[in-house]
């Protein structure tokens, strides 16, 4: 079998990889060094947090076409299996499914994937088997052994199969012009497990997947303390503020996410050694966060309100581009409107939501974009005012939506200023409990180094 190589994969990477830009602020890649050249017999996994957007955006970041077992009731219609299929996808079924033999069914798409996996294909697999807006690594399914083993078992176990851990990093899932890091870990040989397979391929399955699961936790935010997750994802600023080698908050978000998994671990050790602390500690962070929801406060407001941080030099420098401002809103307005709506009334699964905006957003803009290009050509008779249209629109619009959303974050530090200079309780509560948490969390982070 020839490496497969989709050309409408190819064309729609690039268009998703123009949009993603625009869709996110920061669009971070580590270790992309690590992914194997070309023709190697390639396995990538990767946390899954949100929907469609994981697989859209591994797509649009590997050196190499992916292909995914896919669930099956996606290849229902004529049209949609045909258009999957051309995507690199395979059907997985499951007993949902109701389709006869699906025993057969499925062991013909597994074979087609080894076969795949040893012409020099890369298979992507998500080895939780399910989505959840969640920080945490979910034990994995049996699909990322099968898989492995069984193309090492059809090439007569001479070829290495390396399995890549790829952990996504979501600032906020749903959100516009969040960030977004993508962290490529090194290549697992499977080879090691040659000897232990074909004596006892129950017994490697179990080594195998620790290995890949400690590889893929090590690339992402894993939250052990289910109990106290909330606190602990809505204080991560304050964390990072706190981190032993200084504030992290303003550093590249491979940095953050270190620094918070320092942090983590940390927490861990500390609630096993101090439980009495803490629960203390735990109880004033749920009210911590509880208050600041109440008065509608982002953690960067509150941070930036403690860094005194001045508004007047931001406030000018958007009163000066008011006039750039406006023209990205009158362009830009309508799409925006048509997306917002769309999304909210067809997809009521959150996991969804930014790989549906992602998607439509391309439709509406583009077109959007494209009629009034057309019509300022008309009007002006001059050919190069569509295309200079065309091109700027998107531009202007992310400088309008930047200047929007800093115009709301200067909204709410002026608003906590306000609030504390009128001595509100709860303005005042939450600024005592903030600096009783710095505090606490200096000390959790000075807990003896993790092993």
């Amino acid at each position: 079998m020839k490496n497969k190589i989709s050309f409408a994969y190819g064309f729609l990477r690039i268009t998703v990889w123009l949009a993603s830009r625009l869709f996110y602020r920061r669009f971070s890649v580590a270790g992309l060094e690590n992914f194997p050249p070309k023709n190697q017999a390639t396995i990538l996994i990767s946390n899954h947090q949100n929907g469609m957007m994981d697989p859209i955006m591994a797509c649009i970041t590997a050196k190499r076409q992916l292909h995914f077992l896919t669930r099956a009731d996606l290849f229902k219609g004529k049209l949609g299996n045909k258009i999957f299929r051309q995507m690199n996808m395979l059907p997985v079924y499951r007993a949902r499914d109701k389709v006869a033999d699906i025993a057969a069914m499925n062991d013909d798409t597994f074979n087609t994937s080894y076969d795949r996996i040893l012409a020099g294909n890369v298979i992507s697999m998500f080895p939780e088997g399910s989505h959840n807006n969640k920080k945490w690594i979910r034990p994995f399914r049996k699909g990322i052994a099968r898989v492995a083993f069984g193309a090492m078992q059809k090439a007569d176990y001479q070829k290495d199969i390396q399995i890549i851990p790829v952990g996504i990093d979501y600032t906020a899932y749903t959100k516009f012009r969040g960030s977004i890091l993508l962290n490529f870990g090194k290549p697992i040989s499977t080879l090691k497990y040659a000897d232990l397979h074909k004596k006892d391929p129950a017994r490697a399955l179990n080594p195998l997947v620790k290995e890949t699961t400690d590889a893929l936790k090590a690339l992402v935010i894993d939250v052990n303390d289910k109990e106290n997750y909330e606190w602990l994802i809505q204080t991560e600023m304050l964390a990072l503020e706190t981190h032993t080698n200084g504030d992290l908050n303003n550093g590249e978000h491979l940095e953050q996410l270190g620094g918070f998994q320092d942090f983590l671990a940390h927490w861990d050790e500390y609630r096993v050694a101090k439980p009495e602390a803490a629960t203390e500690t735990a109880d004033k962070a749920k009210r911590y966060v509880s208050i600041r929801q109440k008065l509608k406060l982002s953690e960067r407001a509150v941070w930036d309100t403690g860094q005194k941080c001045e508004n007047i030099v931001p406030i000018i420098g958007m009163a000066l581009i008011a006039p750039l401002i406006l023209l990205g809103a009158i362009l830009n307005v309508i799409p925006a409107i048509f997306t917002r709506q769309f999304v909210s009334a067809q997809v009521k699964d959150t996991h969804f939501k930014s790989s549906i905006t992602l998607a439509i957003g391309i439709v509406f803009f583009g077109i959007s974009w494209l009629i009034q290009a057309l019509i300022l050509t008309w009007l002006t008779s001059w050919p190069w005012s569509g295309p200079i249209v065309f091109v700027a629109s998107p531009f202007i619009g992310l400088i309008t939506i930047q200047c929007w959303q800093l115009f709301g974050h200067l909204r709410m530090v002026n608003k906590l200023r306000r609030l504390a200079k009128r001595k509100n309780a709860d303005a005042l509560a939450l600024e005592d409990l903030r600096a009783d948490l710095v505090t606490r969390f200096k000390e959790i982070s000075k807990t003896a180094d993790c092993v």
